[in-house]
């Protein structure tokens, strides 16, 4: 990989130690490696924790709560195997993920619902953040999402608008639409957990 950097040192630590083993001699002369990477078990574990550090910043992000405030998570609802997972890599999860605690079972105190991969996190914020604010942050969105959404669907059930438009537009039209009606449907979820 240094190579194609510094190739006379490279060349000679290739010469000097003998590395090619079908005598051509030249590093110059060699293909580079191919073939592709086997992904295992610990890439696999890696890419969940990106992936739960991710799901959790951009929550944060979209109740409005500030990304360096720190947060408790309750596990009781997620399966054994990402349980194991995240108590082997607590120390990470709470660094990157500014989590405070982890806890087995739901605290009785107000939280946030969080969906990652089918799991069910339940999230616990500081005594600082204003949860009824966040609710009604949360509703307005909601209501906004609902009068697109209404708009999009007059649209779409208008024949004329159908027939005429081209058929890129409507796809797109039709997209938004289902895109709607899921940050909608995720918003109730969240509003209800609040």
């Amino acid at each position: 990989m240094l190579h194609p950097f510094i190739p006379f040192v490279t060349e000679e630590i290739w010469l000097k130690n003998k590395f090619d083993k079908s005598n051509k001699n030249f590093l110059m002369y060699k293909n580079w490696p191919s073939g592709k990477a086997k992904k295992d078990q610990s890439q696999k574990d890696v890419e969940k924790i990106i992936n739960i550090i991710s799901e959790l910043r951009s929550f944060k992000n979209e109740l409005n709560v500030s990304p360096g405030s720190f947060v408790d998570v309750s596990m009781n609802k997620i399966t054994k195997k990402n349980k194991s997972l995240m108590n082997k890599n607590e120390v990470i999860l709470k660094k990157l993920g500014r989590i405070n605690n982890f806890f087995d079972k739901d605290q009785n105190k107000p939280a946030a619902t969080l969906v990652i991969s089918g799991d069910i996190f339940k999230i616990y914020f500081d005594e600082d953040v204003d949860l009824d604010l966040i609710k009604d942050n949360l509703q307005k969105r909601q209501n906004k999402y609902q009068d697109e959404l209404d708009k999009i669907s007059q649209r779409l059930s208008n024949k004329g608008f159908v027939d005429r438009a081209p058929k890129n537009i409507v796809e797109q039209e039709k997209t938004n639409y289902s895109n709607l009606k899921d940050d909608i449907k995720k918003i109730s979820l969240t509003i209800e957990s609040l």
